[in-house]
């Protein structure tokens, strides 16, 4: 009985007509039904309605003898609509016109139907076979004799630069690459080599981002935009985006078979993600009053996707949704990263990392080209016997064109560099502007001078200085500096000594003084006393005390203020009248300065000391320790931009948070003190009072150019408060420095990149309430 009901069913869904004809039965019953139903609901209503009158068969005697008309008319109306509805199911199965809109068709992924039949490794199997046999269309055979054939046929074709990105980049993935991938490739980067002239940053075209670079400055007299411009070509910026991208897809969480799929199109995209940039870019599909007329109507990104279709369509016919989906990429790659898009994203990534060891490689050009120019003006100095001119000359350039992360030490050495070790003769000594100039050796062989190793001159005794030296006294504006070189090797004391001339001017008298140095010499204020006195203790670390002498009468009572403060201070620079209460002179002492001076001087230092006394707790906590902040911007910005929406391990929980909503990006202090300390090479408790200079310095309402906001500077503090609400709902305080996000050169699309990080999802910040 089952297997004639399985025959019927099985014949009934194998002949169409047949299903058609009982479908249509089943619908004229339904439908004739309902109409009845109808019928009697509105005769008799709902109050006398019975639903057991419709299963007697006087019922429908009765409505056929009292009301035929209308059921004849409902009849045929039901035949019509029955009959309309089947011929237009038929003819829009015909008509592709008249099929249904893509965004009415369910479209279920075929792997989810197979499942339906094939288990998990019989799937795996199966798109194995498939990606193999789709892949031997398209590609190249990949075994070492054709790879070695295909570089040595296209090595004659580039310069070196090329060959190196071909070696090192396209020849590890080789086997990954199509055919007309390769042509691709090879296609793109003789149109970067042709324009290899090309810079990497143009302003050619409306609204371009490339803008942004000319507010930026690496140096005091160059901008980001000059030097990008001046030392870096299209083909090198392009070559090392190519590089990036592989890095950035190794970090990423990308299954093997991805990747693979992925790294011929990350390649090409950031090989003509800036193609738009050349000036001169002509091809068959392209003339030059089309290109000129897209030059001054779209920015490069979307020119540089316009010329991807026209390569991959009509030079090399690669697939359509192919060459879509790397111009969709390259079109975008100035806006915000997309976790969706993992092509975009990896090429913005990369796009940054080059653009930030660029601006790195251009300051180190800068240094070097510096150093040259120098070098050729000391050799033509000391060719004419003006090495005083020399000192006054590297001093200036030096000051004026000072780099991040650059010190003095480099900068001396490209004054001592010795080129000749035989020396032949020695420049004579200038004592009478009290300047040490360094001996320099030199060999003339016809038209060749080569400068030789120098030594310094040592300082005059204090004790025997001359009466007529104006030391300052009890003067306005004077001060005296006390460098405690008496531990340091002779070498460095002697580069020190040199250094210290340089900084303090031809105007400041120097002696020795029990092996330490003594510096006096004139300054508007304690701030640029201080400053002056940092640039020598960048150069050489060590104790430096300084006392203003207005108020002072005996210049050994002040010597000796300096040497006991300097005796229990650190390392550092340190005003000696603000800090503790002089020590008993020793009977020596006071035997030279007499009885008197001494008790006049101890009751000075304790009248200073009750004046204190109120606010010493305060300026324990919040003291500030001078430094040449501006030296040090670009390598502290550049740190603190490495490490946003990163997670730290101190109890802040996070080095640095961007806060959208003010355009801020929220700074740990402990990270700020940390950033400090490594670039400046100083110790923790240095750092400290460091960073609170650089908090006032460049977070004050008088500060220009303004970086730092939301601290109540004026009232005596050096952090801000936000909260910190966790997945859980829990608020935490987040002590922090706010800095302005366009002070670290963080646009919409970086900051919108930051805040997507998975590190910081869940979190959320509120806006501080009080300061610390």
């Amino acid at each position: 009985m089952i297997g004639i009901i399985e025959d019927i069913i099985k014949f009934i869904l194998t002949h169409r007509f047949i299903r058609i004809g009982i479908n249509y039965i089943i619908a004229s019953f339904l439908l004739f039904f309902v109409a009845i139903v109808a019928m009697i609901f509105y005769k008799k209503g709902v109050i006398y309605y019975n639903p057991l009158i419709l299963f007697q068969k006087e019922t429908y005697i009765w409505l056929w003898e009292n009301y035929k008309l209308y059921i004849v008319a409902v009849v045929g109306i039901e035949q019509l609509i029955l009959w309309f509805y089947f011929f237009y199911t038929k003819i829009k199965k015909t008509n592709p016109k008249m099929l249904a809109k893509k965004d009415e068709i369910i479209r279920v992924p075929l792997e989810e139907v197979m499942k339906l039949w094939l288990d998990e490794n019989e799937l795996q199997e199966f798109y194995a076979k498939s990606k193999e046999n789709s892949r031997q269309k398209t590609a190249i055979i990949k075994d070492s004799e054709v790879l070695e054939v295909w570089i040595n046929s296209i090595n004659e074709l580039f310069i070196d630069e090329v060959k190196l990105f071909i070696y090192e980049v396209i020849r590890p993935n080789f086997s990954y690459f199509s055919e007309k991938e390769l042509q691709m490739v090879v296609f793109i980067l003789t149109l970067l080599q042709d324009n290899r002239d090309c810079p990497s940053v143009t302003s050619n075209y409306h609204s371009d981002s490339n803008n942004q670079y000319k507010t930026e400055m690496l140096t005091i007299k160059m901008s980001a935009y000059e030097a990008l411009a001046k030392y870096i070509p299209l083909l090198e910026h392009t070559l090392g985006v190519a590089r990036n991208v592989i890095k950035v897809l190794d970090s990423k969480k990308v299954s093997p078979s991805k990747r693979q799929q992925l790294i011929p199109k990350t390649i090409i995209s950031a090989l003509a993600h800036d193609l738009g940039k050349i000036a001169r870019y002509n091809s068959q599909v392209t003339t030059d009053s089309d290109y000129s007329r897209r030059r001054k109507e779209l920015p490069h990104n979307e020119i540089s996707s316009i010329i991807v279709e026209e390569i991959g369509f009509l030079e090399v016919k690669l697939e359509k949704e192919y060459i879509k989906e790397i111009s969709q990429a390259v079109k975008l790659h100035h806006t915000a990263p997309s976790p969706e898009n993992m092509l975009l994203s990896v090429l913005i990534e990369a796009d940054w990392n080059a653009r930030d060891n660029e601006k790195m490689t251009c300051r180190e050009r800068i240094k070097k080209e510096m150093g040259q120019s120098l070098e050729k003006e000391m050799k033509r100095q000391i060719s004419n016997g003006r090495t005083q001119e020399v000192k006054e000359v590297v001093s200036e350039e030096i000051q004026e064109e000072a780099l991040p992360k650059r010190t003095q030490d480099k900068e001396l050495e490209l004054l001592k560099e010795p080129q000749n070790e035989t020396p032949n003769e020695s420049l004579e000594e200038t004592k009478e502007e009290n300047l040490t100039i360094e001996q320099e050796s030199f060999v003339t062989n016809e038209t060749t001078i080569n400068p030789t190793k120098e030594t310094d001159e040592e300082l005059s005794d204090f004790d025997s200085r001359s009466p007529s030296d104006d030391l300052g006294l009890n003067k306005n504006g004077y001060y005296v500096a006390m460098i405690a070189t008496a531990a340091l090797e002779k070498e460095k004391s002697l580069k020190l000594i040199s250094n210290a001339k340089e900084t303090m001017g031809t105007e400041a008298l120097m002696y020795n003084h029990k092996g330490n140095i003594l510096v006096f010499f004139k300054s508007e204020s304690i701030p640029s006393t201080e400053t002056m006195l940092n640039k020598i203790f960048l150069f050489q670390p060590s104790k430096i005390g300084y006392l203003h002498l207005k108020g002072e009468n005996n210049i050994y009572a002040s010597l000796a203020k300096i040497e006991n403060v300097l005796e229990d201070s650190e390392v550092g620079v340190v005003n000696c009248k603000q800090e503790k209460q002089l020590e008993p002179l020793r009977n020596t002492d006071k035997e030279s300065i007499g009885e008197s001076k001494v008790l006049e001087m101890e009751n000075s230092f304790k009248n200073v000391m009750q004046s204190l006394a109120e606010t010493k707790q305060k300026t324990d906590d919040n003291q500030e320790s001078p430094f040449n902040a501006e030296k040090f911007l670009s390598a502290i910005f550049s740190k603190i931009k490495e490490k946003i929406s990163e997670v730290s391990h101190a109890s802040s929980g996070f080095y640095a948070l961007p806060y959208k909503a003010r355009g801020r990006i929220l700074v740990s202090g402990q990270f700020l003190n940390d950033i400090i300390a490594e670039v400046t090479q100083c110790s923790q408790k240095e750092a400290e009072k460091r960073k609170n200079f650089f908090v006032k310095q460049y977070g004050s309402k008088e500060s220009n150019p303004r970086f730092i906001f939301d601290i109540a500077i004026t009232k005596g503090f050096y952090t801000s408060v936000y909260y910190l609400v966790d997945r859980k709902g829990k608020k935490t305080e987040y002590i922090c420095i706010p800095f302005d996000r366009k002070a670290l050169d963080i646009d919409n699309a970086k900051m919108d990149y930051y805040m997507k990080k998975e590190t910081i999802q869940g979190y959320k910040i509120e806006p501080f309430k009080n300061f610390t």
